[in-house]
């Protein structure tokens, strides 16, 4: 069993396109955090936990005393959070390490220094790198929140981000991917023309219709085409170097990723990775576990070629593929009737 917990309300990050920057930060007691945790652990037996703050270390002297007070109650208890990448160093990240942090997910959006800039993340990709890669070189599991056709964004911006995926493959170990909606209450929503966006007229107030013009730039039809297929490299790009949906889709097996943390220890943390992805695609449910095995099987005599024999037709190995979560099997009749795909 995970149970949430949350002790941070508010953000100080300056994160142009986010309703919580720039919100009061309100925080509870450590004491009485840890003294909260410990008896959540001892009254139903629970030694996972899931924090739902919104930046563990926006104040970094806050976050260093709850790992403090955590190391000395002694609880031997493993926890996840969100946390932001221009407040982190060696040192602070040793020590969550030893208090039990075994996954952060940090707003990266796009890594681009001019988008950065943009946005106000605090943060150059140069430093991402290097942190991303402190984090996972002591353990940690990294998960970066991703945002697709920011307003100005260029191709430019795009080769960038791009490239940052393809460099950091090896510290990022997962990925939420959103296409870009402008939200009124952020900073880009009430000062529009600082970001040179022009707000459109909004009939249903829902967020996903809020349509703007870039000043100077792509007006909202064409920017909407953008959006689409910038979200499409991105998720290409991940599906590339990442072998499992779990990658780009967002979703997490918290209680598998908690399990094999605790029964390993983060100093194994390639074993983790290994066994993460064995269990979905070493398992018979997974299209991409008994592909290898299809083609194999169609291109050797036994029991798939004998039975495509029997009923006329060719396995197009060569193009089989994996579309979502389907294997498309090509059969082609090997008497001039045309082809199907078996899903």
């Amino acid at each position: 069993v995970i149970l949430p917990s949350i002790f941070m309300e508010g953000c100080n990050a300056r994160c142009a396109f986010c309703g919580y920057s720039m919100t009061k930060m309100v925080t509870r007691d450590v004491k009485e955090v840890v003294r909260a945790l410990g008896w959540m652990r001892d009254k139903y037996g629970v030694r996972y936990f899931h924090f739902l703050n919104t930046n563990i270390n926006g104040s970094m002297r806050y976050a260093e005393a709850f790992v403090d007070e955590l190391i000395a109650a002694k609880l031997d208890i493993l926890w996840s959070d969100c946390a932001n990448l221009w407040a982190l160093n060696e040192r602070l990240l040793e020590k969550m390490v030893k208090s039990g942090l075994i996954r952060f997910t940090y707003g990266l959006e796009c890594p681009s220094d001019r988008m950065l800039d943009y946005i106000g993340k605090g943060i150059t990709v140069k430093q991402a790198h290097e942190r991303l890669k402190l984090a996972s070189d002591l353990g940690i599991w990294n998960h970066l929140l991703l945002i697709t056709g920011l307003p100005t964004e260029t191709e430019d911006d795009q080769k960038h981000f791009v490239d940052f995926l393809e460099k950091s493959k090896e510290y990022s170990d997962a990925y939420s991917i959103s296409a870009f909606y402008l939200i009124g209450s952020s900073l880009m929503g009430a000062f529009p023309h600082r970001y040179n966006i022009e707000m459109l007229p909004n009939a249903s107030g829902l967020l996903e219709d809020q349509g703007f013009n870039e000043i100077g730039g792509l007006s909202w039809e064409r920017k909407k085409r953008q959006i689409i297929r910038s979200t499409e490299l991105v998720t290409d790009t991940v599906k590339r170097l990442k072998i499992d949906p779990k990658y780009w889709s967002g979703a997490i097996d918290l209680e598998l990723l908690f399990w094999l943390y605790d029964t390993l220890g983060h100093d194994r943390k390639k074993e983790i990775v290994a066994c993460y992805e064995d269990a979905y695609l070493g398992a018979p449910a997974h299209p991409k576990a008994y592909r290898n095995a299809l083609v194999d099987g169609a291109a050797k005599p036994g029991p798939i070629a004998e039975a495509a024999s029997r009923a006329g037709v060719r396995v197009a190995t060569e193009r089989i593929e994996i579309r979502q979560e389907t294997l498309v099997v090509p059969l082609e009749s090997t008497k001039g009737g045309g082809a199907v795909e078996l899903e």
